[in-house]
């Protein structure tokens, strides 16, 4: 996979184009957020080993195609996974399978 075709460049480019897309004022929290895709992306770039990276950028399209809320009922937490990105979500699932068959 080239460089350029990686999720995480893609990552990279989405925080370019939040940036332009505040008009160059950006508040506290969207900067935390700039901030926080662009180490998860330089982190997936940077490893060594394919395999390693494969599943870190994974990971990290399942992060980011999901949110997830937690509420306590009734003296037991509850879990709500919610996918926000279904594409992102399949490719990442399909993924999860092709590395689950090649085990």
């Amino acid at each position: 996979m080239r460089r350029d075709d990686h999720p995480a460049a893609a990552q990279l480019r989405g925080i370019v184009h939040l940036i332009e897309s505040k008009g160059g004022k950006a508040t506290p929290s969207v900067l935390a957020d700039i901030r926080q895709l662009a180490i998860d992306a330089l982190d997936v770039l940077s490893m060594p080993d394919p395999r390693a990276q494969r599943v870190a950028t994974v990971l990290l399209m399942l992060r980011m195609c999901t949110s997830v809320k937690s509420k306590v009922t009734n003296g037991k937490t509850i879990d709500r996974v919610t996918i926000t990105d279904p594409t992102g979500y399949g490719w990442a699932m399909a993924q999860i399978h092709e590395l689950g068959a090649a085990a």
